[in-house]
């Protein structure tokens, strides 16, 4: 089955519930297909070039007396659009007249109409085909496979354009491809005439920012966004004391209008909106809702989040940003604290673990200017700009408002940063399900991008209560590294970003978690001598000291070995699991010999307000030291390719701790995979 969907931008209040019921309706056949096994859809938006401009008074005037229009109309639209008279005027010099038998004008309210009129014979061939026919989109809705429908009637698109004047701006025409299949295959690229099509994973369609995996955040976030703006200068016009139905007007119009824009919703202004409206202009500014990631207008800093600190001699927000080191920026920060407005001066304290890149984590560092007793919200601008009123001035959140020093929400949080291109469904949960038998109540993930499979995971444990997903691209603002190493390959920022991932991790949690542990999904830390982290850190403090940052072994077990046990321990049942994509950590029991990476590439767990700063392997910043954890009191279990060079079998050493888990472990992965889709349920 297929979908296409063909026709220019038209005009304005009149179309806007067309343009959404389009968009519903693409959505809609797109949906209804996803329920049927082994689909996907591929979505071609196609570009016009001066669509209105290109048609055929001729080609018109046929369409209109094979539907049936009147003869004295259609000679009527032949005339008005035949031997059009315009010339360029410049001052008082003009050019010579010229005439136009060819399109229709722009911005002429029957334009539009005439334009659909002239494709209403652009129809799909095969009735596997949709064709909408709205805006620049063609959508081919594939079903095992078979996309030989979806070719043929991209090429009858072509040929039909071709032959009625109508020009495809290849360049700007773009495929998104829609597959949620457990193994989806490689797809062949789309040519059109003799060029490929560019695919995308996010698109603008008549307003509505579709994302590829079928999520509502990006476009969510752009409408709050104009949102924020626009209710800027309803709150100037209350100030003057305006009448209420001026300001209902403004309201509707303004902003109403791009709240419901991707919506069916049609709200009359009446005064019972109003008194619903009124608590809004009202409202302080600062309750407007904010920003998660800003850039700073004329530099290269980019702002994450905001945490006021309660740790240091003067009162002040730290700032955690990412900042060119190269550049040298004076920063002010605008607070807005009881409906005032306040500013102080600050600069950038760059962390020193930025591995070489362009762009490294830092603390800006704020003063709370005398007279603000609790900021709410806080922007960073350049010293050097002029305005501090500007409308569109993003502002992060002040997080952090109450110290506390017990009575947390979460006993015991995992932080993990950079999930980016994953598709390790089977690892991601044993490492969940292992987690909570752990005694983890929280769990954080900084989500760049990852298979549906994976997604319909983190969907479940979010809704569980036990995940918190943080939506994590850094790139509309830099060029982010897949490496930890710029020698290794290009980029800007380590890692996608992992360091700031961390640290705003760790004062996120600061005053929810008493302990925090930061590693990978690959990664578990174990204890040897008690079954979990609960019980494990009382003991840490006892022999360490409290509050210490503590330092965990890295024990590698290599992913390319697949050995059975020891004859004394059996291997509980796994078979059931060959089918989900992913990694099987019970089979990978035997670990490298301790070495340098042992030391070198360690995790931490740490109580999250004893640490200023923190990096990959350890805290950079921690008030009270950090240690070594004997390896027989607990490790690190690190499952991934190997890291010693020409290791074989006989150098292996076996660990068998994962298996004490087992009686417990093996059903709660199974359980999830059975509520999610990946195994058949049981009766």
């Amino acid at each position: 089955m297929a979908l296409t969907v063909t026709t220019e931008n038209t005009s304005m209040a009149s179309i806007h519930l067309a343009a959404v019921n389009a968009v519903n309706t693409g959505l809609h056949y797109i949906l209804q297909h996803l329920d049927r096994p082994g689909t996907y859809p591929r979505v071609l938006f196609v570009d016009f070039s001066l669509a209105f401009n290109t048609i055929v008074t001729e080609l018109l005037s046929s369409k209109l007396s094979q539907l049936s229009v009147p003869p004295a109309i259609c000679q009527w639209i032949t005339s008005f659009l035949t031997d059009r008279k315009q010339q360029v005027r410049l001052g008082d010099i003009a050019s010579e007249t010229r005439s136009l038998s060819t399109g229709a004008p722009q911005g002429c309210v029957l334009s539009p109409l005439l334009f659909s009129l002239y494709t209403n014979d652009c129809i799909s061939k095969n009735s596997a085909v949709k064709l909408l026919k709205f805006a620049d989109d063609t959508t081919g809705l594939i079903k095992d496979g078979e996309e030989s429908a979806y070719r043929q009637e991209v090429e009858r698109l072509v040929l039909w354009c071709s032959q009625h004047n109508l020009e495809l701006n290849v360049l700007k025409t773009v495929e998104m491809t829609m597959d949620f299949r457990r193994h989806p295959s490689t797809l062949l690229p789309l040519t059109i005439s003799d060029s490929p099509v560019s695919t995308v994973e996010i698109f603008k369609f008549l307003g509505t920012t579709i994302s590829q995996d079928l999520k509502w955040e990006t476009n969510i976030i752009s409408i709050l966004k104009k949102t924020q703006q626009r209710m800027y200068f309803l709150r100037q016009l209350g100030k003057y004391s305006l009448p209420q139905e001026l300001l209902i007007q403004f309201y509707t119009a303004v902003i109403e209008s791009v709240l419901c824009s991707s919506t069916l919703a049609v709200m009359t202004p009446d005064y019972a909106n109003w008194r619903s409206l009124k608590p809004i202009l009202n409202r302080p500014y600062t309750q407007r809702p904010y920003a998660f990631l800003a850039a700073v207008k004329g530099t290269k800093t980019v702002l994450i989040s905001a945490y006021l600190e309660h740790r240091t001699d003067k009162k002040e927000v730290r700032v955690i940003a990412l900042v060119l080191r190269s550049e040298k920026v004076a920063y002010r920060c605008l607070f807005r604290c009881q409906e005032k407005q306040l500013l102080s001066n600050s600069v950038a304290d760059i962390h020193t673990d930025h591995f070489g890149f362009a762009y490294g984590t830092a603390d800006i560092m704020c003063p709370i200017p005398s007279g603000c007793e609790t900021p709410s919200s806080i922007a960073v601008t350049s010293a050097v700009a002029n305005s501090t009123d500007d409308p569109s001035q993003e502002f992060l959140e002040v997080k952090n408002q109450q110290e506390k020093t017990h009575s947390f929400p979460y006993n015991f949080t995992v932080c993990i940063s950079t999930m980016y291109n994953f598709t390790n469904v089977l690892q991601l949960v044993q490492s969940l399900e292992m987690l909570q038998l752990l005694g983890v109540n929280r769990v954080v993930v900084y989500k760049t991008n990852c298979s549906p499979e994976t997604q319909r995971i983190l969907d479940y444990y979010t809704q569980k209560g036990l995940l918190e997903v943080i939506p994590w691209s850094l790139s509309r603002y830099l060029k982010v590294s897949r490496y930890w190493q710029p020698s290794l390959g290009p980029g800007e920022l380590h890692y996608f970003g992992q360091i700031p991932a961390l640290n705003d991790c760790l004062y996120r949690y600061m005053y929810q978690s008493k302990y925090v542990a930061l590693h990978d999904i690959d990664e578990l830390i174990l204890p040897q001598k008690v079954t979990s982290l609960v019980e494990l850190l009382p003991l840490l403090e006892k022999k360490y000291g409290a509050n210490k940052c503590y330092r965990f072994e890295n024990h590698v077990f290599p992913i390319n070995f697949m050995l059975p046990p020891p004859a004394s321990q059996t291997l509980p049942p796994q078979a059931d699991w060959k089918n989900v994509p992913g990694l099987n950590i019970l089979a990978h029991l035997y670990k490298e010999s301790i070495f340098t990476e042992t030391h070198s590439n360690f995790k931490i767990i740490v109580n999250p307000r004893a640490v200023f700063s923190t990096t990959v392997h350890g805290a950079l910043n921690a008030q009270h030291g950090w240690c070594w954890i004997d390896r027989n009191i607990a490790r690190m279990y690190h499952t991934r390719i190997p890291t010693q060079k020409n290791l074989t079998k006989d150098k292996l050493i076996y660990d068998g701790r994962l298996l004490s888990y087992s009686a417990h472990f093996i059903p709660a992965v199974n359980k999830v995979l059975r509520e999610t889709g990946f195994l058949p349920r049981t009766h």
